[in-house]
């Protein structure tokens, strides 16, 4: 399988503010892998931050709040968003790399990091 473009290294489309175009640009893939852990993404995010590689950071923290997500719950709780600590983190961390504070980003994923991943 092949690279899909428009391929970016710059975080967008993260949130309504930082869109530009319908079409999500490929990102780059974090440096641990398809397969990593939610701690080793939130690892790969904060080293593509210090790195100024906000493209690869977004991918990395999407790809952490994926792998928290993955949980097993009750039907009856099936549509109720995950509220965890880790998880808020992550979502203020992909706040705060779309409008553009890198620092806050990185406190947020410490955070995330603190919290259990």
């Amino acid at each position: 399988m092949g690279d899909s473009f428009p391929a970016s290294d710059k975080a967008s489309n993260i949130t309504a503010g930082d869109s530009r175009s319908v079409i999500a640009p490929r990102l780059p893939a974090p440096t641990g892998g398809p397969n990593g852990s939610a701690g080793s993404f939130l690892a790969d995010a904060q080293r593509a931050l210090n790195a100024g590689q906000t493209g690869r950071a977004q991918e990395a923290l999407e790809r952490a709040q994926t792998a928290m997500l993955q949980r097993s719950v009750p039907a009856t709780q099936a549509d109720m968003p995950d509220q965890s600590s880790d998880i808020m983190q992550v979502t203020a961390a992909r706040d705060a790399l779309a409008h553009r504070d890198i620092p806050g980003a990185k406190r947020a994923i410490a955070a995330a990091m603190s919290a259990g991943h």
